[in-house]
């Protein structure tokens, strides 16, 4: 298997990731439930908006850079690496961001529970990935 500038830059974007994702859930995520009510509507505005600017460009890129890879590669890292992959997307679009829409406007501490508890589904997928990535390097 060759590793090419492509799969350097898969590794590099995924440990950007894998940094992000653990900051929101050990940190971010938790200080929703100490948001003063009568801030959470701009709070989670402000929220948003960063995130979209932080975490919005290195996903897409992760995504085409894991397809790009499996299909240049063809090796089963790669095909567990766009597992993953697909696995963050999905929780991501059909999980995270409900729970962001149904917080819009106001604060619910069942819904920052499941955005922290189905959180720890991308966690995994993005932390996997780069162990994947890791050990791809090194055969």
């Amino acid at each position: 298997m060759q590793l090419t500038s492509a799969s350097t830059l898969h590794l590099a974007v995924t440990g950007y990731i894998v940094g992000l994702i653990w900051v929101i859930q050990l940190l971010h995520y938790p200080a929703f439930r100490d948001i003063a009510p009568e801030r959470w509507a701009s709070f989670h505005h402000n929220h948003i908006s960063a995130m979209g600017l932080l975490a919005g460009p290195p996903m897409v890129l992760s995504l085409l850079l894991a397809g790009w890879c499996a299909w240049k590669l063809g090796d089963p890292f790669s095909y567990a690496a766009l597992g993953c992959e697909v696995v963050a997307w999905v929780v991501t679009f059909s999980l995270s961001v409900p729970a962001h829409n149904r917080l819009a406007s106001a604060a619910d501490p069942q819904t920052i529970a499941l955005l922290i508890s189905t959180n720890w589904l991308r966690t995994a997928a993005w932390t996997i990935k780069l162990l994947i990535l890791s050990v791809q390097r090194i055969h």
